[in-house]
């Protein structure tokens, strides 16, 4: 068991008689303090890299001529902070370890022992901070960070990550009065709620009432989310992911790399990526009910939860059970939109059931397995008047959809040396929606739309991550991997009426794909101690992915990270993404509608239009240029509080457009003139609809005239649109403990976007950010939580500046919109009796009830305000009782 001066010994499993050694050293080690440790206990100059627990004790054995000796498998998976400037060995080694759960004791006067804490860690940042002397809470807190943030965004464990990362936590979502991971994507400033939201009831863009991560407001098809790391299957028709199906209850955090990501994870993460992190290990049972009114009627809502789990020395396993529903908010129930039917629909009706397992084994020293899957069933029911004078059941329809998920991924992790590990890991998973949509006319039946989209995900891949060397002292690392992805689309639509049954669509296609992959971290350690820049790490990856059909490409993506004292760090990146186009893109069956002109703005009494719709086979990958400066200090007079800020820049080509967006402005817009057959002839109205099957068809009930015919606008996909995006991020994350009234933890996050789309070559941009439907240049929101002997309260402001609305002329500006959420709640100590583990807790969403801001329409039956950035819920009061048994 010897080790030579400055060296690391690790421990491979040993026979009993050295195990029971090993026991006596440690017990020896908490009785004594040798005189050795006084005399060397002198300040030195450390600088020793973020990374692997392992590593960084390397480093400081290496530097500090102390012997240390640890066991192997105790250190692995685990992460040290970095740690530079003047200090004693025993404050680097405790800078190290803060945060681990693990501690340390002398064997004798020359040696070391890492050892398991007495006390378990906890995944709550702000405990782990808690009574601990004020020279090492902002160390303490740095290590909670660190695990978190070097998780997304790089595929070398415990790497830097030279992208900004945002990680909330399942405390600050209770805190905060989130209930479900659909909540906290809303309420993420650089996640844009449009697209994938139950608000949003507009079955072309959400069909099936999930909710989904749209990072900069490009679109949930362009933010890659991820389960442990782990793709999921898409949902519905627009390869977005629906986050709602994972429960809050199995949750430890969300991290968001809201930066281009292709180069580590493939196709979709051109705004960046969503990684939901389940909770690891959890001991015991936690129930909770929870009871929910929206206060000007409607939106009652249930939700029932448990997570139960157990934990043994080589392994755990984790369960989770959910229950929510909710009743709908129809246009009765809110006073500005009075003018619409009051049976319409302003937010869906829910009901959903998810079942969730995890579980991990070391099964071996050197062998470990995991497995995590999810069950999901959800049913929604909306109804659209098409007349402000009679109910959906005379004339309008009732949309009924029935989505059921799952998932499977199984992990294997192999330990090839102290150096070198070896991953493979699977997934299965499906998401099925079945939707029922019922169409009136006159108070009778027209017909009943059928539609199906089953989405099914396959992904094998093997990986290993290692080092190749030392610089400097420093461990070069670096992960090198391939596999296989198959994305799968099952769609049909199905018109059923009283004596016939059109299939409008159905294709069956699947898109595989095989890659490869590499990533390396070099930290360059600088040799002068007194220098101004105390770190510098470079990073590299680079993606090999084919498609087939002669798609493939590579994408590379560098990164560098300097920091400077102990105070400031620089990161910048810059890198290509690309995002496939969808399967229903490609693949969905073309169409011809004829409309009233008048939906187009034409006045001309009679006239219609023909609008050809549908999917194109030759579009091509879309492409980004995507490149981010941050800087984070951690001010003295923040006592370990850190700020940010970061600028990101987007150039997003090719992209994927039916270049139509409101029908209003078709005929106004001067660069859409290019895909606009005025007055066309009879031989030009044949040709537009031979490219349907069904031929043209009509959009309501109306007499259809080819002489009347004012104009043909082709809308179908194509890889035509540019989009320039660019901003600023904002970041305030501050902890104040005092010894009378408790601890306080402020935080800010806001993000400044300007955003052009070019729908058209030639055509002129238009702006996106800061107009109706699309992001507002301002998001911003900040809060502050007290907590104190079981007692916390939260206070949030959510700010959203002002937003144009250009589809008409005059232009109107919808005025900024501020809203506040409050939430209290009581632990009682878990002592046993009816009240040990109780948890009482009361929020209010919206406290001060702010409308939305309304605005002129461009049909009668259209709902008066922007339902992509302002909801018609309202206040919104929960009351929620949990039990930890």
């Amino acid at each position: 068991m010897k080790a030579r001066k400055g060296n690391v010994r690790r421990q491979r499993p040993a026979p009993m008689p050295k195990k029971l050694c090993s026991a006596l050293l440690l017990a020896l080690a908490t009785c004594t303090t040798p005189a050795w440790a006084q005399r060397n206990d002198a300040l030195q100059a450390y600088s020793i890299s973020a990374g692997d627990l392992a590593s960084a004790l390397d480093q400081l054995a290496s530097q500090s001529k102390v012997q240390i000796i640890y066991p192997a498998e105790l250190v692995r998976g685990k992460r040290a902070p970095a740690v530079s400037g003047q200090q004693t060995w025993r404050e680097a080694l405790q800078r190290l370890l803060a945060g681990s759960g693990l501690e340390w004791g002398f064997v004798n006067d020359t040696t070391v022992v890492i050892r398991q804490g007495a006390a378990p860690v906890t995944s709550q940042p702000q405990a782990a901070v808690r009574n601990t002397p004020a020279r090492t809470q902002s160390v303490e807190t740095e290590v909670q960070d660190l695990e978190r943030l070097t998780v997304t965004g790089t595929r070398i464990r415990g790497a830097a990550v030279a992208s900004p990362v945002i990680v909330q936590t399942q405390e600050q979502m209770r805190a905060a009065g989130q209930n479900n991971l659909g909540e906290v994507a809303r309420s993420l400033p650089q996640s844009f709620a449009g697209g994938q939201n139950p608000g949003v009831v507009d079955p072309e863009q959400n069909n099936g009432g999930g909710s989904s991560f749209n990072l900069r407001g490009l679109g949930s098809d362009a933010t890659l989310t991820l389960l442990n790391g782990r793709r999921l299957a898409y949902n519905g028709a627009n390869q977005a992911v629906d986050v709602s199906s994972i429960p809050l209850a199995a949750v430890d955090r969300v991290e968001v790399v809201a930066d281009g990501a292709s180069a580590l994870y493939g196709s979709d993460a051109v705004g960046g990526v969503a990684n939901i992190i389940l909770l690891r290990d959890f001991d015991g049972l936690h129930t909770t009910a929870r009871l929910g009114t929206a206060t000007d009627g409607g939106f009652t809502q249930q939700q029932y939860s448990g997570v139960a789990g157990t934990t043994w020395n080589s392994g755990g396993v984790l369960l989770a059970l959910d229950f929510s529903r909710n009743t709908a908010v129809d246009a009765a129930d809110r006073d500005f939109t009075s003018a619409l039917d009051g049976d319409q629909t302003l937010y869906p009706r829910n009901v959903q059931r998810t079942a969730l397992a995890s579980a991990h084994h070391q099964v071996s020293p050197l062998i470990g397995v995991s497995i995590d899957a999810i069950l999901n069933d959800r049913d929604t029911r909306t109804a659209s008047a098409f007349s402000v004078a009679s109910p959906p059941t005379f004339f309008g329809a009732i949309a009924e959809a029935e989505t059921r998920s799952f998932v499977v991924s199984p992990q294997l992790d192999i330990s090839l040396s102290d150096a070198w590990d070896l991953n493979v890991s699977g997934t299965y998973a499906g998401d099925k929606r079945q939707g029922n949509d019922r169409a009136f006319n006159n108070g009778g039946l027209r017909d009943t739309a059928l539609a199906m989209y089953d989405n099914t995900t396959k992904v094998l891949e093997v990986s290993a991550t290692g080092s190749l060397g030392r610089l400097n002292g420093n461990l070069i690392r670096v992960a090198l991997g391939g596999g296989y992805r198959s994305a799968h689309l099952d769609q049909s639509l199905d018109v059923v009426t009283a004596t016939t049954t059109t299939s409008l669509s159905e294709f069956s296609n699947s898109r595989d794909s095989y890659y490869g992959f590499g990533e390396l971290e070099i930290p360059v350690i600088l040799p002068a101690n007194d220098s101004i820049v105390s770190r510098l790490t470079i990073t590299g990856a680079l993606r090999y992915e084919d498609y087939g059909r002669g798609d493939d490409l590579a994408t590379p993506k560098v990164g560098v990270i300097v920091g400077i004292s102990d105070a400031i760090e620089i990161k910048g990146s810059w890198g290509r993404s690309f995002k496939a186009p969808t399967l229903y893109e490609q693949f969905r069956i073309p169409s011809a509608y004829v409309y009233p002109a008048n939906f187009f703005g034409v006045t001309t009494p009679g006239a219609t239009v023909i609008m050809l719709g549908g999917g194109n086979s030759d579009l091509t990958t879309e492409n980004a240029t995507t490149w981010s400066v941050s800087a984070d200090a951690r001010p003295a007079l923040l006592n370990g509080g850190k700020i940010g800020a970061s600028y990101y820049n987007i150039r997003y080509k090719d992209r994927v457009v039916s270049p139509v967006t409101s029908l209003v402005t078709v005929f106004t817009t001067p660069g859409l003139q290019q895909i606009v057959t005025y007055n066309p002839t009879t031989q030009e109205i044949a040709d537009a609809a031979s490219i349907a099957p069904l031929g043209l068809q009509l959009g309501i009930p109306l007499s259809y005239d080819p002489a009347a015919v004012f104009a043909i606008v082709d809308s179908r996909y194509l890889n035509a649109a540019r989009q320039d995006i660019e901003g600023v991020d904002v970041f305030v994350d501050h902890l104040i403990e005092t010894e009378r009234v408790g601890q306080f933890t402020l935080s800010l996050i806001g993000t400044y976007l300007e955003s052009t789309q070019t729908f058209l070559p030639g055509a002129e941009p238009i702006d996106r950010a800061g107009t109706v439907f699309n992001p507002p240049h301002w998001r911003i929101r900040g809060g502050v939580t007290w907590s104190q002997d079981g007692a916390a309260a939260n206070a949030t402001v959510n700010y959203m500046s002002s937003l144009r609305d250009s589809r008409f002329q005059p232009e109107d500006l919808l005025d900024p919109l501020t809203t506040v959420d409050l939430t209290a709640r009581y632990a009682f100590p878990n002592e046993g009796g009816i009240l040990g583990g109780l948890e009482l807790a009361v929020s209010a969403l919206n406290v001060f009830n702010t409308r939305p801001r309304v605005m002129r329409t461009t049909s009668a039956t259209a709902v008066p305000y922007d339902l992509a950035n302002h909801s018609a819920l309202g206040r919104v009061v929960n009351f929620t009782l949990g039990k930890s048994w």
